[in-house]
């Protein structure tokens, strides 16, 4: 931890307003990943939409979210931790709202992609903004916390956006964001202390391209590839290269370049290795079933979309739980 955030953390009600004002950015954002889930039924119906199709508005915001994960720690690096959070704040807002006034699945995944991508970077900045803003004895009580209030939203998203469904209509699911973002941008402009840029960081371009290409093309092979018949349709052979050269320009380009996309130094730490493979295992089991579950309860059940946001509500509690102990 630089001298410059120890010098800038802030005490007392600042404190406290920081956590809230980054914390509420997060949580909404992590809400939207659940709520939009239990919508995905009734757009369909409004779009006229495939399952594969309709499928693409949670991948496109999957694939956004994870190409600017990656680049989150070097965009805070290079432009301040407090112009990317705030811009991010307000980029993910105005997607929400434009998610609600899409008008075709075309534009719907298009803005959900923007939505992920913009909106990702608040959670790992929020969490590192929440620990500066504490003394290191106090990381795990503060982690915990930050931790729980997050969860807030996996918790909570698919049963209130049951309820906005049933009630009012699904753009709601998106345009519900825009107040708390707004909210949450003019906090974090006014409480935010700016960390300062480095000018000597540099993107490695072609590795961003290439680890998104590749991300994008498997998306494909995986949602079209039953649909298709596999291999004996032209359209997944052509992504599945696609997919295996992008991967091998990038694992080359991260082997040979200066400043690399991502650093192959860290998978040589047994326990960064360990903990992404736990990390990615604990992601396909809490997010890849999001879409089945919901065309399963509503379609071939007949659930009602309140029912179905109430069953998918527990495994958020669970994870609070989770949270909460592993903090302590």
């Amino acid at each position: 931890m630089s001298t410059a955030v120890l010098d800038a953390a802030p005490t007392g009600f600042r404190r406290i307003a920081v956590m809230v004002a980054t914390v509420m950015a997060a949580t909404v954002y992590e809400i939207n990943i659940s709520s939009v889930t239990v919508a995905l039924p009734h757009m369909q119906g409004t779009f006229a939409a495939t399952h594969d199709q309709v499928s693409w508005v949670v991948t496109a915001f999957i694939v956004g979210m994870t190409v600017m994960f990656a680049c989150a720690g070097w965009l805070a690096d290079r432009f301040g931790r407090k112009r990317v959070f705030v811009a991010c704040t307000a980029g993910f807002t105005a997607a929400s709202f434009l998610c609600g006034m899409a008008t075709s699945i075309e534009q719907e995944v298009l803005w959900r992609f923007l939505q992920g991508a913009l909106g990702a970077p608040l959670m790992p900045l929020s969490q590192a903004i929440v620990l500066d803003s504490f003394p290191r004895e106090r990381h795990g009580m503060a982690n915990a916390i930050w931790g729980i209030a997050v969860m807030v939203g996996p918790a909570s998203g698919p049963a209130l956006g049951g309820l906005i469904v049933e009630y009012y209509a699904w753009p709601w699911t998106f345009f519900v964001n825009v107040p708390f973002g707004v909210v949450a941008t003019i906090a974090t402009w006014v409480l935010l202390v700016d960390s300062g840029a480095r000018t000597d960081r540099r993107m490695d371009w072609l590795g961003l391209i290439t680890l998104v290409t590749a991300v994008g093309a498997l998306q494909l092979v995986l949602n079209r590839g039953e649909r298709l018949d596999w291999f004996d349709s032209r359209e997944i052979v052509i992504a599945a290269i696609v997919v295996g050269l992008s991967m091998y320009l990038f694992v080359v380009n991260s082997m040979t370049t200066r400043h690399p996309f991502l650093e192959p130094q860290m998978f040589r730490d047994r326990n960064a290795v360990i903990g992404l493979m736990i990390s990615f295992v604990w992601g396909f089991v809490l997010h890849g079933n999001l879409v089945l579950i919901s065309l399963l309860m509503q379609e071939l059940r007949g659930y009602p979309v309140m029912t179905l946001g109430l069953i998918m509500s527990p495994r958020g509690f669970g994870v609070m739980i989770g949270m909460l102990i592993a903090g302590q």
